[in-house]
């Protein structure tokens, strides 16, 4: 995922997807925006001092960075807590399943008010916005196919000395079917039985490392999610510095791996991103119409990710065996 992030960065600063086009919707957002002209250990510490707050008051302001961090340690204490807590964690089940029910109901609006919103940036850009997008559309694909295409397996060859071409005809299934469900969990199954009879991994190692590698290994997500970043801030007129970037390496890197595998998951962690460095999260709009283009994609690479992670296991696991022996 670090590679892939990397390589996001530099496909966003080589071809600058969204520069010259800005966007007055963003304008009140970024008016008060600071250019992040701090030393790094500070701005560190103030990225840290945002992730712990009053509880309520994240709640209330709306700090996404300080309510994950809230609900993490929510969480790990109902756990340690057992089954003395168990009424409380029946009652969070219950208000999670009344919360995405009604995000379900304003989802079968969100469509409208996204075709509102997209004729209104269209008819104020004069058609600079649609360039944009598309030009970030080229981008963000090609830059996904050459990690899964060329980096994934360059180092899967130089782990394994697997051919790439045994590698993709043996996992040929399992990438079609990410690649139509934009799911990663959903294509689980395909990619445990790709993995065991076509890539000969053994059971143990294939049912371990693939179900993780499926929620923790997010190589198209975490790419998908630094070059947004970078393209979300030239739109509002920001020049990210390195510290920055380097906010958005980590966070983007934590959101992938925080992410479930389900169609469009990587806009609830860009909201982490954008957070992160104070870009204005109303991008969320503009990126969620071609989400679903690009989701295809990544998803295809992050299943690429996981098994060769499984071959890449097998055969470090197998080196202690082999020393053991001679």
């Amino acid at each position: 995922m670090g590679l892939a992030i990397l390589i996001g960065f530099g496909a966003a600063h080589v071809f600058r997807p969204g520069e010259g086009l800005q966007l007055e919707m963003f304008a009140a957002a970024t008016k008060n925006h600071q250019a992040r002209q701090m030393p790094l250990p500070d701005y560190i510490a103030q990225f840290l001092r945002g992730l712990f707050q009053n509880p309520f008051k994240a709640l209330a302001q709306g700090e996404i960075l300080a309510i994950v961090m809230i609900a993490l340690f929510l969480g790990v204490a109902l756990v340690v807590g057992g089954e003395r807590y168990r009424n409380l964690r029946l009652l969070i089940q219950e208000l999670q399943e009344l919360c995405l029910m009604i995000v379900g109901w304003i989802m079968r609006l969100a469509p409208f008010g996204l075709a509102a919103l997209l004729l209104q940036l269209v008819a104020t850009q004069e058609g600079g916005l649609l360039k944009s997008l598309g030009h970030f559309i080229v981008v963000v694909t090609g830059t996904t196919l050459f990690h899964g295409l060329v980096v994934l397996p360059l180092i899967l060859w130089l782990f394994t000395r697997m051919s790439p071409i045994h590698f993709f005809k043996g996992a040929r299934e399992a990438l079609i079917t990410a690649f139509a469900t934009s799911s990663s969990a959903a294509t689980l199954p395909v990619t445990l039985r790709c993995t065991e009879q076509h890539l000969h991994v053994r059971k143990d190692i294939a049912n371990f490392v693939v179900p993780l590698g499926a929620t923790v290994n997010m190589d198209g997500t975490a790419l998908y999610e630094a070059a947004a970043a970078l393209f979300v801030a030239r739109l509002a007129g920001i020049e990210l510095d390195i510290a920055s970037q380097m906010i958005i390496f980590f966070v983007a890197m934590l959101g992938a791996i925080g992410a479930p595998g389900i169609p469009s998951v990587g806009m609830l962690s860009m909201v982490l991103v954008l957070e992160s460095v104070g870009l204005p999260t109303e991008a969320i709009a503009i990126l969620l119409p071609i989400d679903r283009i690009l989701d295809t994609v990544r998803t295809a690479v992050n299943v690429e990710g996981d098994m060769v992670g499984s071959l890449i296991v097998q055969r470090l696991a197998a080196v202690p065996e082999i020393i053991r022996r001679s």
